[in-house]
């Protein structure tokens, strides 16, 4: 991969001047003590002590003593699972503390958008999961961090390629089109989901990958919290850009102390979790003459899918500084990642870096926080995508690839004459694709206390990308049995996203009555650019045409800018919270939003939400059972506004036509576009029992969203054959119910163990009304011989989007023929038989600490869905034996070399599966060396086991097959195999 930036690199060593530079050293002394339980009596180990207001701190041994040196007159913070957090005073050298026992974790900070507030007052469905909770290993994108960690949060990756795009869905989908990833707000800025990644291939479609995540930039290492606002209750505050729910980011933040440096240091191996099971030479003989076939043999052995793949190697690195004096803290941090795919010619390095400071005037009524954040993500792809073999699918060409037919022969490619067979070792070589994104983030937020209880805060953002993509085929590779003519694209795309928000909050407390008030406006505009150039036909595969188109002497070049308007949003919002008697809760949201991607008329939405709660364990009627009882309630509206801008408008260009240039439409605009909305109902509980020694929050909701947004067929037939529109009454339904629960089943001295796991019941429902209620939309395409232009899925009233909709297959008949279900004449009518989207979600987690090791593992998995294997159903076909491989299941089998493939429910599968997904053993010794306060060393296993009925390469499957832009989902089609990860490493802390 590519080294480090210049740019980057002098960028950190500012950084670095300005913490360095910015450090007050005091005098210090040295602490000691011994920290026991209230309930025996019995010393408590690993008991977190940190110096108040910095990062300096220690832990207790297996004999619950510590020593921590600090400054003069400090106080200390102690901070143990199932104890209630006690400060002292350090101002003699022995400090012994009794923790009193205390489960409750009400006092807990959740950031709700624009403020935040404590989990007791919460009367949204709001979930955190905090820096220790995470999930253990090396993963490229937050996403992944809480993957089966939140009740109704559905994390599906679009492929086991590193840096790959997940796909992050809240309590089901909610749109046909416009998409249903939830916002993601990295310390109150809220990023653009734009894709840095140019998504153009070749001309021949030979490169087509998955996109990038939009979130791969940022460093998990970095991470404080993360909170995910579910209901409209919650997410309404966020208007228009909070329909699909909100992924609250919070970064680690500085502390003023002495410093304190953090590193850590991770190596390991992947490699393929599962392979599809193919013939091999001598099988591939076997069945050659078993099934009377001559021919096919060419006397060689050859493992095509092996010779693809490879172990690949992964590190990642991470160090952080933290200090702070009176008026100001800083926390600097750097990042080094380097994920070898294991898949030859695939990975990714990325390198982070990010400044968190804090100032503090006047006592601290004027603040200033600053954050600079930047990245630099460098991709490698091989060609795998949902194109068929002779576009460049290095995954179905191994599999395809005929075992006695040698790779290489007299030192060069074998490449058949053939339309049908790709060397994939060829194409290996032939082909490259180098992604390279940086990102850029930087905030300036001052808050100003006007008078006692009354701030205002004024946050100025800017969230800047830049893509750069370059692909290249060379022209001695044989595609569809001719030599290539030699191409190359060069891709470039900038997103930029400028962020100004004021915030004017008030609180009040009254006896029994507190009030708190949020009032604020915002302004959001978002520019994406970019420019496409290509050229097929190269007189020599020496030179890197990728980065010399000037010298390209090639039969056909292009150049292609892309500028669509900006999109602006305007926004005024404001939020009430009134409490009183520690009983009753009451939240008021509405937020106003005008954008400039539609017409006239229809540019502001208003977007209102409520939401109550009720403590019943506050009442005299509720039994003593419960510690905490709290009924919440919730409704809400929000808004999309997820489509490319410039398509309310009509737009005309100059095209060039076989009479020369002319003018024509480009977009049939519509200047009736409006908001796609939202309403959400949301009833909860939350309940704490045995000391809050157990937790369980339990959600119902039911979330309709209507005026659907999508591209039809334009009107005007000259207009590029379509334009956006809504579809009134084309309502999608989602309802469900939530279950989080947790207990700490032991605590006891230096032995402790807590289970927590959760599961989601979802509805989905397509229910459009009245003159759209016979509205269909078929999607889900396939690919193979006999396949084009088939599709799988149909979205219809009354069935889940994305439903499968074939034909129902019955066996063969007695010549070896698929037979189906209804069928006759050649005519095999279609029918719905299952859905894509898992009726139940769940995960679990167990945590075990015992003396100076600590154990952790998670699990998650779904249930009721289906997944269309359309790899068996195109490349696993009997009748390619003799030219390609096949899968040994078929060898034997009923079926006649003459059966045709076709799409129905033979190769429609079972999606469900539990997954293993980390196991992590770590070890803490006693380190004698003063400089260091805490030592890890840790083991970490990723993905070790899937249970599964499914047989590709696994179940997690997101392929995209959509159709006229509908998207699909639950379609596999020889996507880049998932991998088994084992790592080692340690966590020191100075």
């Amino acid at each position: 991969m590519t080294k480090l930036y210049q740019p980057l690199s002098k960028t950190l060593a500012v950084l670095l001047l300005t913490l360095l530079t910015s450090v007050a050293w005091a005098q210090t002394q040295t602490v000691t003590g011994k920290v026991t339980s209230s309930d025996d009596g019995m010393p408590l180990p690993g008991v977190n002590i940190i110096e108040k207001g910095t990062t300096n701190g220690t832990a207790t041994d297996s004999e619950g003593k510590y020593s921590l040196t600090v400054r003069e007159n400090a106080t200390l913070v102690f901070t143990f699972v199932g104890y209630a957090t006690q400060e002292a005073s350090a101002n003699q050298s022995t400090v012994d503390i009794i923790l009193q026992s205390d489960f409750t974790s009400l006092n807990e900070v959740v950031v709700v958008g624009y403020e935040t507030i404590k989990k007791k007052d919460l009367t949204g469905s709001v979930a955190q999961v905090s820096a220790a909770d995470l999930n253990k290993g090396v993963y490229t994108s937050p996403a992944q961090l809480i993957q089966g960690k939140i009740a109704g949060l559905a994390v599906v990756s679009a492929s086991g390629a590193p840096g790959a795009e997940n796909s992050i869905q809240i309590r089901g989908p909610g749109s046909l089109r416009s998409g249903s990833a939830p916002l993601i707000v990295v310390d109150g800025i809220q990023l653009d989901n734009n894709s840095a990644k140019p998504g153009v291939q070749l001309p021949g479609a030979l490169g087509a990958s998955p996109g990038i995540d939009p979130m791969s930039f940022i460093n998990g290492a970095d991470i404080e919290r993360i909170d995910v606002l579910k209901d409209a209750s919650a997410t309404a505050i966020y208007g228009s850009r909070g329909a699909n729910g909100v992924i609250m980011i919070t970064t680690k933040k500085p502390a003023r102390g002495e410093m304190a440096i953090s590193f850590g240091a991770s190596t390991g191996v992947s490699s393929i979790s599962k392979k599809i099971d193919m013939l091999n030479a001598d099988e591939y003989r076997a069945a050659l003459e078993s099934e009377g076939i001559t021919g096919g043999d060419f006397g060689s052995e050859a493992n095509a899918f092996d010779e693809i793949i490879r172990t690949g190697v992964v590190q990642n690195y991470n160090l952080s500084f933290a200090a702070g004096g009176e008026h100001s803290s800083h926390r600097v941090s750097i990042g080094y990642t380097d994920q070898e795919g294991i898949i030859k010619k695939s990975g990714m390095e990325k390198y982070n870096a990010m400044l968190n400071s804090h100032y503090a005037f006047l006592e601290d009524r004027i603040k200033l926080d600053v954050l600079l954040l930047g990245a630099q993500v460098n991709q490698q792809s091989a060609p795998i995508g949902n194109n068929s073999p002779t576009d460049g699918n290095l995954i179905s060409q191994a599999l395809q690839w005929n075992p006695t037919n040698p790779l290489r022969e007299d030192g060069e490619y074998n490449q058949p004459q053939s339309n049908v067979e790709v060397n994939p070792l060829a194409t290996l070589h032939a082909f490259d694709d180098d992604f390279y994104m940086t990102r850029l983030i930087a905030s300036v937020a001052p808050t100003v206390r006007i008078a006692k209880g009354l701030d205002y805060k004024l946050q100025v953002a800017i969230d800047h990308t830049q893509g750069d993509r370059y692909i290249m085929q060379k022209k001695w590779l044989f595609v569809g049995g001719k030599p290539g003519l030699g191409e190359a694209t060069y891709n470039t795309s900038k997103v930029t996203t400028k962020q100004f928000s004021h915030t004017l909050t008030y609180s009040k407390d009254l006896d029994a009555l507190s009030f708190s008030a949020l009032l604020g406006y915002e302004f959001q505009d978002s520019r994406v650019t970019g420019m496409r150039a290509g050229a097929v036909g190269f007189s020599a595969d020496e030179i890197d045409f990728r980065h010399n188109f000037q010298d390209v002497l090639a039969s056909n070049t292009y150049i292609v800018n892309i500028a669509p308007p900006d999109a602006k949003l305007q926004s005024y919002f404001g939020r009430v919270n009134v409490t009183y008697d520690d009983r009753f809760r009451v939240t008021a949201t509405l937020r106003s939003d005008g954008s400039t991607k539609f017409g006239s008329g229809n540019k502001y939405g208003v977007f209102p939400a409520f939401g109550f709660a009720w403590t019943l364990s506050e009442e005299e009627f509720m039994p003593d059972l419960f510690d905490d009882f709290k009924l919440r309630l919730g409704w809400g509206k929000t808004g999309s506004q997820t489509f490319p801008s410039g398509l309310a408008p009509r737009t005309y260009g100059v095209l060039r036509g076989p009479q020369g240039p002319i003018l024509d439409v480009l977009n049939d605009g519509n200047p009736n576009l409006k908001w796609e909305t939202s309403v959400t109902t949301n009833v909860g509980f939350d309940i704490a029992l045995l000391n809050s020694r157990v937790t369980a929050s339990i959600d119902y909701f039911n979330k309709v969203t209507d005026d659907q947004l999508y591209n039809a067929e334009a009107p005007l037939p000259s207009a590029g054959g379509n334009r956006w529109v809504n579809l009134e009454d084309g309502q999608i339904l989602n309802k469900g119910l939530e279950l989080a629960l947790n207990g700490y089943v032991i605590d006891k001295g230096d032995v402790s163990l807590s289970i927590g796991g959760n599961v989601t019941f979802l509805k989905n429902e397509f229910a459009p009304r009245g003159d759209v209620e016979d509205f269909v939309v078929d999607t889900g395409v396939l690919n193979g011989k006999g396949l084009s232009g088939e599709t799988s899925q149909r979205t219809a009233k009354g069935h889940p989007i994305n439903s499968f909709y074939l034909p129902v297959w019955l066996g063969f008949d007695e010549n070896g023929e698929s037979l189906y279900e209804d069928g006759f004449a050649n005519i095999y009518p279609k029918k719905f038989v299952g859905s894509a989207l898992p009726k139940m979600y769940y995960g679990m987690t167990v945590n075990l600490n015992v003396k100076k090791f600590d154990a952790a593992l998670s699990l998650n998995g779904v249930s009721g869905n289906k997944i269309y294997n359309n790899t068996a159903n195109a490349v696993l076909v009997k009748g390619n034996l003799g030219s390609r491989n096949i899968s040994p299941d078929l060898v034997g089998n009923k079926e006649s070399f003459a059966n045709e493939p076709a799409p129905s429910t033979r190769y429609l599968e079972n999606g469900g599966f539990l997954r293993l997904a980390n196991v992590t053993l770590g070890y803490s010794p006693e380190i004698k060396f003063a400089a260091i306060k805490n030592f890890r060393v840790y083991f970490t296993a990723q993905n070790l086991f899937v249970i599964t009925d499914y047989s590709g390469f696994d179940p997690e499957v997101n392929v995209d097959k959509s159709f006229n832009g509908f998207p699909s989902f639950g379609i596999d089609y020889t996507q880049y195999p998932k991998a088994r990860t084992f790592t080692v490493g340690v966590n020191a802390t100075f």
